[in-house]
């Protein structure tokens, strides 16, 4: 073989070997990102649920004692605790005629459809987003079974639901959240056929104005619609959960959510987890502490005004978004670490969350009649907004879910308000007759 043979012969081997490492790369890469082998194992652990108007809630009694026994804590005699920061403030004032132990129907115009999927043999978590008592869940074959809410979640609004006579096939739960970087998928069934939407884990969880906790910002190549929709990575666990925000839209909520109701969904009675109350006022937008309500949680603790609060559980504070968003990740009765400077030195509290005074998150078809309670801060302490108030925010509210954007056609004009008469609840009952008229037009 002469020079010039040897030297194609060397260059051929190493276009080859660097072919073969191109190769072997780009099929590392597919094979991430490639999420159809994922799909097709969860495809049989995704079903859907559905809430049929009507439906009734949970009982009263069915709480959580977990969150009676802490408050009785610190309580001697037989008058019962303040279940909330301010002893005046009850979220839905009970009806003095109604029996506190009876289920309450939910006012609902039409169903709720959710994304579901089995997290054991017997259990599947979907979006509900009010504690009702008993929903309907459709199989990948099409199969109806009926369900029973075990626990649910105020915060999520996502409830563990046990069904009988059936084995399901259950999803894996991460242990971990997600990672920057991480590719995921959102996997759900509609009425036809499963839906997949792929995406990337953008950034670690931060402090949003999501209402649930620090989140993940995903990229999704579609946006997703569908509350309950678990998120998986691509090896088909579940990394996160959407859920409707405060704000709008959806936001992936910490695996760690899920985990939380499989646990609460074995106790005997259905479990309700409440939205947590630490009971503390800030100065400005930063941490340090203004105000310690009486009687808070905070106070129980032994925090006081002039602290200043550097980290909440496991997480690293430096506004008091931070702080709000690390304590919607606890629930009520559950004890967190809050860490503070005082003096010059740091010191931890282990502080046991009260009940929030409001509990529901928005309904994701507008305001429902058990969220008609609306709370505002006044001089550092939560309180109710007045009827008149509220009355004067339904009726805004109202216009504005109405107005329709210019079409082709030309402006849908509301009609005018004729003033009926000369008291405010007399125009104010003209007022919804005319808009239940151009509703139903």
């Amino acid at each position: 073989m002469n020079e010039r043979s040897k030297i194609c012969v060397t260059v051929a081997l190493v276009a080859g070997l660097v072919a073969a490492f191109l190769f072997v790369d780009d099929l590392n890469a597919q094979n991430m990102l490639d999420f159809r082998d994922t799909v097709r194992k969860a495809e049989a652990s995704i079903v859907r649920v559905i809430v049929e108007p009507g439906t009734e809630m949970l009982p009263q009694h069915a709480e959580s004692d977990a969150n009676a026994e802490t408050l009785n804590e610190d309580n001697e005699g037989d008058a019962p605790p303040p279940k909330l920061q301010l002893k005046e403030l009850e979220p839905f004032p009970p009806n003095a005629n109604a029996n506190p132990n009876l289920a309450v129907p939910i006012r609902r115009a039409r169903d709720l459809n959710s994304a579901a999927f089995a997290a054991s043999e017997n259990v599947v978590l979907a979006y509900v987003e009010q504690p009702v008592a008993h929903v309907k869940v459709v199989t990948n074959e099409g199969e109806e079974l009926d369900g029973r809410v075990v626990a649910f979640d105020y915060v999520t609004g996502l409830a563990a639901i046990e069904v009988e006579d059936v084995v399901l096939v259950p999803l894996v739960i991460s242990v971990a959240p997600a990672e920057p970087g991480l590719p995921v998928v959102a996997v759900h069934r509609d009425t036809r056929t499963i839906r997949v939407t792929a995406g990337t884990v953008a950034t670690s969880r931060i402090p949003r104005e999501s209402g649930v906790g620090p989140v993940p910002e995903i990229h999704f190549l579609a946006t997703p619609n569908v509350p309950g929709t678990p998120v998986l990575d691509h090896q088909g666990i579940v990394v996160g959960i959407l859920v409707p925000s405060q704000s709008g839209g959806l936001v992936c909520s910490d695996a760690s959510t899920a985990m939380r109701l499989l646990n609460a969904a074995d106790a005997p009675v259905p479990q309700v987890l409440k939205r947590g109350l630490v009971g503390i006022q800030f100065e400005s937008s930063g941490t340090l502490v203004l105000e310690v309500s009486s009687n808070s949680a905070a106070e129980r603790a032994g925090l006081r005004a002039g602290d200043l609060v550097e980290q909440v559980g496991d997480q690293p504070v430096r506004t008091s978004t931070d702080v709000i968003a690390a304590v919607e990740m606890a629930r009520s009765g559950e004890t967190i670490d809050v860490v503070v400077s005082r003096d010059g030195e740091r010191k931890s509290f282990p502080v046991t969350l009260q009940e929030h005074p409001q509990q529901w998150l928005p309904p994701s078809d507008g305001l429902s009649e058990s969220a008609r309670q609306i709370f505002r801060l006044e001089n550092g302490r939560i309180t109710p907004i007045p009827e008149d108030d509220l009355r004067r925010f339904e009726q805004f509210d109202q216009m504005f879910r109405n107005f329709d954007v210019p079409q082709l056609r030309g402006w849908r004009q509301l009609p005018p308000v004729e003033d009926p008469g000369d008291g405010p609840d007399e125009s104010l009952e003209e007022l919804r007759r005319q808009m239940e008229q151009l509703r139903q037009r």
